[in-house]
């Protein structure tokens, strides 16, 4: 589907959005995803986490008083390929972890 389709049959605005879908934990290290989140709230731009984990419940509390930051529980396949046709960037990132 085109962008402007998948936004519509999932009820999203029209934005510049980046997606995260996968797992919500430290190794994703996805405080740096709402860290500029916060930064660019005044920018037309959205941003999606999609997916459970570990740092769910701490990454939603930091992210509480950002209106921009939209998370979404685990969806389906077609679910996803319509989160990814509605967005304009992916977001990737592994934060470094303890070797032991």
């Amino acid at each position: 589907p085109s962008k402007q389709d998948a936004e519509k049959v999932l009820g999203l605005p029209s934005v510049f959005r980046i997606l995260y879908a996968g797992t919500i934990g430290k190794a994703n290290h996805l405080e740096s995803t709402i860290q500029l989140a916060d930064v660019c709230q005044e920018d037309p731009i959205e941003w999606t986490v999609i997916g459970d984990g570990s740092e769910k419940v701490r990454l939603q509390s930091m992210a509480a008083d950002l209106p921009k930051v939209r998370f979404v529980d685990p969806v389906d396949k077609e679910t996803i390929r319509l989160f990814h046709a509605a967005s304009d960037a992916v977001y990737v990132s592994f934060g470094a972890t303890a070797k032991g």
